[in-house]
């Protein structure tokens, strides 16, 4: 999927036949809103964020669902909601995190590596136990055009840009559709678009295909790819409790200030060697981007993720954007590859520089339908 300049404030609606509304708030303990806390509904295989202000909102079948609230920071929760046929209203309250620091070790080891050794031995069993799905993907973006060079208003068409959307906050909604077939074989189409940007502030950056078990996560090297332990240095931080799962949180610092690494915050799932979340800062000549991924066990021990949370900031000779975005994530159909050790063996006999992509981008088919321009977000 493509980011434009974004800026993001409201969350993700899902509709369809009679559903009804669903809505509340994540506070905390003192009643404080909680922003960009993540709700996933199990048997919907769908999560939802919460905007700026705590809230939330989404159209549900009446029915019984299983759903989980979750936030870094906050212990996360299981609960039970009943959709009626009416509009069913509930705040969710989150308790602050206990955090669990590392002890001191008199050997001065490094607690971090052997976990970090165990999350890339892992990488290509939860990068190949999924051979395929199909998700809908919901964005609503927040995006300010910052500033305009004086010099560069000389162009008719960015005169145009600087008087039009200068200092202005534009709000844009999409919704597409992924077709996805290991390996790496992504079909995306855009279903429903409203935006009121011209074209020459679209900004390209695929996120949708963004994956932390590949070698490369948005052009740049994975802290769990198989020769990451070589670029980065690894620091645990603290461990908490998270579903019964005991969660590390690790730190990764790039050696060399090189943008194709990153730098972040990495979550491991004890003995299970997983992935529940990434935060992770990437830069280049001209964007800065904050991407931060939640991931859910989607199917016995499949784990894809659920909501994007993307903060970009773009700047180049003059010109500078803010944008911010979420995307979320529901799956209509995943399907389970048992037979991961033949995979993950042409995984590894494949060749080519040390910070190569191994996507290439003539596997990504990306269509935009001629109505979606057309259809509001009712649609969706």
């Amino acid at each position: 999927m493509r980011i434009r300049l974004l800026l993001f404030l409201l969350c993700i609606p899902f509709i369809s036949t009679e559903a009804q509304k669903f809505r509340g708030l994540v506070i905390d303990n003192n009643g404080k809103p909680i922003p960009y806390a993540s709700l996933y509904i199990k048997e919907l295989k769908s999560g939802i964020m919460t905007d700026a202000y705590g809230s939330f909102f989404m159209y549900l079948p009446p029915g019984d669902y299983s759903c989980e609230t979750s936030c870094s920071g906050y212990d996360s929760t299981d609960w039970k909601l009943h959709q009626t046929k009416t509009t069913v209203i509930k705040n969710i309250v989150l308790q602050r995190r206990h955090y669990t620091l590392p002890k001191e070790n008199d050997q001065n080891e490094n607690p971090a590596i052997n976990i970090i050794r165990s999350a890339i031995q892992a990488a290509p069993h939860y990068l190949n136990i999924i051979s395929g799905y199909k998700a809908d993907v919901y964005t609503k973006n927040r995006e300010k055009l910052v500033k305009v060079p004086g010099i560069q208003k000389m162009s008719k068409t960015v005169r145009y840009l600087a008087k039009n959307y200068q200092g202005k906050l534009v709000v844009s909604e999409e919704h597409k559709k992924i077709n996805y077939r290991n390996p790496n074989i992504y079909q995306i189409r855009t279903l429903n678009k409203t935006t009121i940007l011209p074209k020459e502030l679209d900004i390209p950056i695929d996120i949708s295909t963004t994956n932390i078990y590949e070698r490369m996560i948005l052009n740049k090297l994975s802290p769990i790819a198989p020769e990451a332990m070589r670029y980065y240095r690894y620091i645990l931080i603290c461990t908490t409790k998270e579903s019964g799962h005991t969660i590390y949180k690790i730190q990764v610092i790039p050696k060399h200030l090189q943008s194709v690494l990153v730098s972040g915050y990495i979550y491991i799932v004890d003995k299970l060697w997983c992935v529940s979340a990434f935060d992770l800062l990437t830069y280049d000549s001209h964007i800065i981007a904050n991407i931060k991924v939640a991931y859910k066990e989607i199917v016995p021990r499949g784990f894809l993720p659920v909501t994007i949370q993307a903060g970009i900031n773009y700047h180049n000779t003059g010109f500078q954007a803010l944008s911010y975005n979420i995307h979320s994530i529901r799956y209509d159909s995943v399907i389970v590859n048992n037979n991961t050790r033949i995979l993950f063996n042409q995984h590894r006999t494949k060749k080519g520089h040390r910070f190569e992509r191994l996507l290439p981008k003539d596997l990504i088919s990306i269509k935009e339908d001629t109505m979606a321009l057309d259809r509001d977000s009712m649609m969706w």
